[in-house]
């Protein structure tokens, strides 16, 4: 069982027994929170985001915190790779946060 840090699982601890088990890439595919978190904790390599050419108002955040009260969220990327899939748009960057 993993140890939890405020109710939730440790995502350092969850890595490091993923890193035990020789799985050495993870796809994050989980949501504003998950992602949030994971970035607020340096635990971010690759991020892959996608642009597509739709208005739809206000949408749901991409990155989020589940502290309260909201903390910033502050990324940075070095832009590696861009590349049109249909009429949307995949922007790769390699993550530089507080590396």
């Amino acid at each position: 069982m993993l140890p939890r840090v405020d109710g939730m699982v440790d995502l350092g601890a969850l890595l490091a027994t993923l890193h035990e088990r020789e799985l050495l890439r993870l796809l994050l595919e989980g949501g504003a929170t998950l992602a949030g978190s994971f970035v607020r904790q340096r635990l971010v390599d690759v991020v892959a985001g996608y642009h597509a050419p739709a208005l739809l108002g206000a949408g749901p955040p991409v990155l989020a915190t589940p502290a309260s009260p909201p903390s910033p969220v502050l990324c940075g990327c070095r832009s590696t790779r861009s590349r049109a899939i249909g009429e949307d748009v995949r922007v790769t960057c390699v993550a530089s946060i507080g590396r």
